[in-house]
């Protein structure tokens, strides 16, 4: 998918901004045009996901640990057995081994505490990184609360306007004054341009637009 270039200078069309609103060309991208919420969730919840691998890895390093200081009990424990006797070979064995997956479990509990370093790091710079880009955003979040807000009112707003017309040609059929018709008569244009926030969704803007999108 082609993402578009950020627009310096234009507060709210950062990267993630412009991926969210115009992919392709077409505006609002996911189920239920709700591209940039998913996107911009993601990225809130990106920290928790760093700190849920990191402390996942914690724990297993610690089990590692455990169960290496486990089998070195155990090695030792071979050790004091009796080697005289058939089972003498068997408890050197049991020495052996266990010396050994001392060692592999203790490797890889280092390993695991050098994974969890690297995670720390990632944490650090993607924590800088969201800031960086939450600012850059913030000015399409704005857009996007908007613009759910107003979806949520449109339904009651076009209910209001029906029962409206509705009670406007009951009280013009039975005859009733002008005057208390025009009390009920629905509204017949929207607010002016200059007060309606202006979201370009890939678009020219109105034409009375007062912004500086293109018209």
């Amino acid at each position: 998918m082609p993402v578009l270039p950020v627009v310096p200078g234009k507060r709210g069309w950062g990267s993630l901004g412009v991926w969210a609103l115009r992919v392709g060309g077409v505006p609002w991208q996911g189920e239920k045009n709700h591209g940039f919420d998913v996107l911009y969730h993601n990225m809130k919840h990106g920290q928790i996901s760093t700190k849920e691998l990191a402390d996942f890895v914690r724990e297993r390093a610690a089990i590692e640990e455990n169960y290496a200081k486990a089998m070195v009990k155990l090695s030792k424990m071979a050790t004091n057995g009796t080697q005289l006797g058939t089972f003498a070979p068997l408890w050197e064995v049991f020495r052996i081994s266990s010396d050994k997956l001392a060692l592999c479990h203790l490797e890889l509990m280092k390993k695991l505490h050098d994974l969890i370093k690297e995670i720390s790091r990632y944490g650090e710079e993607q924590g800088r990184v969201h800031k960086k880009s939450k600012e850059e955003v913030a000015g399409t979040l704005e857009a996007v609360q908007l613009l759910h807000g107003v979806a949520q009112l449109l339904p009651k707003s076009k209910e209001s306007y029906h029962s409206k017309c509705q009670e406007y040609e009951r009280l013009r059929k039975e005859g009733t004054s002008q005057k208390e018709i025009d009390k009920v008569a629905p509204p017949v244009s929207l607010s002016p341009p200059s007060v309606v926030p202006c979201v370009p969704l890939g678009g020219p803007c109105h034409p009375q637009c007062p912004c500086p999108h293109p018209q």
